[in-house]
């Protein structure tokens, strides 16, 4: 099994142990077959021009679930928009 994510994604700082544990090791050794999907999510524009703002937004990066899911029910993340040319900034997609 492999894990395939965008160069601009920004992995919780715990996944590589999550996906190590014992029951997600199981369950990927019972079916060849078995994937995973990870969730991608954006955060709230921390700069009010649309530009990129790398300096205001690395701060506020989430870098576990529980902090993700305290931006979430704040309305300061979101599920990826892949029509968000602006979520794209580090790649330079257009």
């Amino acid at each position: 099994h492999i894990v395939y994510v965008d160069v601009d994604f920004w992995p919780s700082a715990d996944l590589h142990a999550t996906l190590s544990g014992a029951r997600i090791r199981h369950a990927l050794a019972q079916n060849e077959r078995t994937a995973l999907v990870i969730p991608a999510f954006q955060l709230q524009r921390q700069c009010r021009a649309w530009k990129e703002c790398p300096d205001q937004n690395v701060p506020v990066m989430p870098t576990h679930k529980a902090a993700l899911e305290r931006l979430s029910r704040n309305r300061q993340a979101f599920p990826f928009d892949p029509t968000n040319v602006g979520g794209h900034g580090s790649t330079k997609y257009r």
